[in-house]
């Protein structure tokens, strides 16, 4: 509930130079990392070694008291390893995802490519100019807010890597 709090808040926006090379890359549907490789490599992969871990490196065949243990006692502490280890799993990933979405929000840094997609009002700059030393210096850089956007899309608005 808390990360999709923070899904849902409006991020910290810092003003920004048209020129910023930084913000300046090029918008790209088909990306080099898809959200196949994060959702594989930081959720199926781990919880693929769980698995076996719990199964195959488990020992059963020491019980409480120094009796050996019976078969449905043994595959009753697997299971409860293996278990433990899936809400351990998903501890990590939900506190990770809570984490992130809050410090995208509070960090408010603009996406590397968010110019591409907002299209931004050129001859209308003065009324969105917030500082910069270009309102003092002939030739100088200002800082725009973000609503010189003309696409102000939830790509364009939150600042957010989703």
């Amino acid at each position: 509930m808390i990360g999709y709090g923070f899904y849902k808040v409006e991020p910290n926006h810092h003003p920004f130079h048209l020129a910023d090379p930084s913000i300046s890359f090029p918008y790209t549907e088909n990306e080099t990392v898809t959200i196949k490789t994060p959702i594989l490599m930081g959720l199926f992969v781990p919880a693929v070694i769980i698995l076996i871990g719990a199964f195959a490196l488990v020992p059963g065949s020491v019980a409480a008291d120094g009796a050996k243990p019976s078969k449905s006692q043994i595959i009753r502490r697997k299971v409860r390893e293996w278990n433990a280890g899936w809400l351990d799993l998903a501890l990590a990933l939900t506190a990770a995802w809570k984490s992130t979405q809050g410090l995208k929000d509070f960090i408010g840094k603009p996406r590397p490519d968010m110019l591409a997609p907002c299209n931004p009002d050129v001859s209308n700059i003065a009324a969105h100019v917030v500082g910069g030393p270009g309102q003092r210096l002939q030739g100088a850089a200002v800082l725009v807010d973000w609503t010189i956007c003309q696409d102000q899309s939830d790509l364009v608005r939150d600042y957010k890597s989703d």
